[in-house]
């Protein structure tokens, strides 16, 4: 994973301003960037105090809800309130060990996205729209075959249980799926099944000695890209990945298998990070793979 730290060491002196202005932003298939505002984020990215300018590639100015930019960089959503904002899918920013958000691209630059639509109970998640860039913050069911544009899973210092219905699938329509928190527990998705649509990016950055534990299957065209800071457990049936986008391991610090045939059915691709089976004995890898 790529890593842009634009800012300064120590929190800025009075009427100091950092500003990086960069010509364009080209992106390969399958990667990923961490934005940060300087040293430990001591200065965050997007305010009038530090600002990561691109004159081409990004735009701030937003297209319509459940759109892609023309480059397809940027993927147009609802927050709160239902405003459409932007996300860069590809893009977080100050991730870490329980830490990140969504990047965006506003006038001050890169940002971190920050006008979630709030999901705490079963009613605000089923209640999302399809264009809906949502942060879940507490235990809740999924509607049967929801879509949401994006979704964060922040599990605070208490994590939760996402649970799908059986027989249908979730659609992230942006391909956007990042988790955080600081609990002793982890996050779990469980029942039904994830539609990847396009290439769908997971941060992982739930705290170290922790995880992000799927059960819920991966179907769909997409591709499957794994970034962040923390530990992926995908903990379902032999056999049932089925998405057929390929596999990236971009980052992460520990990326397990619990079964033999998770994968999907595209070649695999490791440029950082590790990835091994949970279980005793080994998890078949059976397809071409770039190391």
């Amino acid at each position: 994973q790529n890593l842009i730290n634009a800012g300064y060491a120590a929190a800025a002196a009075a009427s100091a301003t950092s500003v990086l202005t960069v010509a364009s932003l080209t992106r390969s298939t399958g990667a990923t960037v961490n934005f940060v505002g300087g040293t430990a984020n001591a200065t965050p990215l997007g305010t009038a105090t530090n600002q990561l300018l691109f004159s081409g590639g990004l735009t701030s100015t937003n297209g319509t809800a459940g759109t892609f930019s023309a480059n397809g960089y940027q993927y147009f959503g609802t927050g709160a309130g239902g405003t459409v904002g932007n996300i860069i899918p590809f893009g977080e920013v100050n991730g870490g060990a329980s830490t990140g958000d969504f990047a965006t691209y506003t006038a001050n630059g890169i940002a971190a996205f920050a006008n979630y639509y709030v999901a705490s109970s079963t009613a605000l998640l089923q209640a999302a729209v399809a264009t809906q860039i949502v942060q879940v913050t507490a235990a809740a069911t999924l509607a049967s075959g929801q879509t949401l544009g994006a979704l964060q899973l922040n599990g605070g210092a208490t994590a939760f249980n996402v649970t799908g219905v059986a027989g249908t699938a979730l659609t992230v329509a942006s391909g956007a799926i990042l988790s955080v928190g600081t609990g002793a527990a982890h996050d779990i998705v469980l029942t039904g099944s994830i539609n990847l649509p396009v290439e769908t990016i997971l941060f992982q950055n739930f705290q170290q000695g922790q995880w992000t534990e799927f059960q819920t299957p991966f179907t769909g065209p997409g591709s499957l890209v794994i970034a962040g800071a923390a530990s992926v457990y995908l903990n379902m049936a032999v056999n049932s990945n089925t998405y057929s986008g390929g596999t990236v391991y971009n980052s992460g610090f520990n990326n397990l298998y619990q079964n033999s045939g998770n994968g999907g059915t595209g070649p695999i691709t490791l440029t950082g990070g590790t990835f091994g089976t949970n279980a005793a004995g080994k998890v078949a890898v059976d397809r071409g793979s770039v190391m």
